[in-house]
């Protein structure tokens, strides 16, 4: 009853990183370390092993991400979307990432798949029904200004374009098909398979 503290991950202050268990273990990928001047954005992992409390690091990704996504199917882990640079304060003036690679454990090797239809940063993915599905914020401008006009309520957000598209965007997800190797977009809050 209650938490537990268990073993440091190797790398220290790893922040705004993608999270998954597979197999039985945790991994933590990417993120970036705010406290170096300038931020210093990882492409590294690791893994932990809950029965022997140790954390171990793999292979790192092809491409530094930081505010990616992570999510476990079938027996790989899938890195998707994020950005390459990072800014003090949450906010992400560089482009988005549409890239995605895929990491097998076994061989301990990240590979490129098909790349998203949307570029994203900060968003949420999940397995289900032997998908991927990719939910939250689009390109990281976009992404800071839907949240401002979400977070203050902006009630006139309808004769603001930028702001309008901005929010519709965030709200459009996208389905990895890993069998056909494509993703598929949906368009306000539907996602099509």
């Amino acid at each position: 009853s209650g938490w537990t503290s268990q073993a440091d991950m190797i790398i220290d202050h790893r922040a705004r990183f993608g999270a998954a268990a597979l197999g039985g273990k945790l991994y933590a990928v990417g993120g970036a370390q705010y406290y170096l001047h300038p931020p210093s954005i990882n492409a590294s992992g690791e893994v932990y092993n809950p029965i022997d409390n140790s954390w171990n690091m793999i292979r790192s990704m092809n491409h530094e991400r930081v505010g990616l996504g992570l999510v476990a199917l079938g027996d790989k882990l899938y890195a998707v979307g994020g950005t390459s640079t990072a800014t003090i304060g949450g906010t992400d003036p560089s482009p988005a990432l549409s890239s995605v690679e895929v990491y097998d454990p076994i061989d301990n090797t990240w590979n490129w798949i098909a790349p998203m239809d949307v570029s994203r940063v900060g968003l949420g993915v999940a397995a289900l029904g032997g998908k991927i599905y990719d939910v939250g914020c689009a390109p990281a401008p976009a992404c800071s200004l839907a949240r401002r006009a979400v977070v203050q309520q902006v009630l006139l957000i309808s004769h603001n374009p930028c702001a309008v598209r901005a929010v519709q965007n965030m709200f459009r997800g996208n389905i990895y098909r890993p069998v056909a190797g494509i993703w598929a977009g949906g368009s306000g809050n539907q996602m099509y398979a």
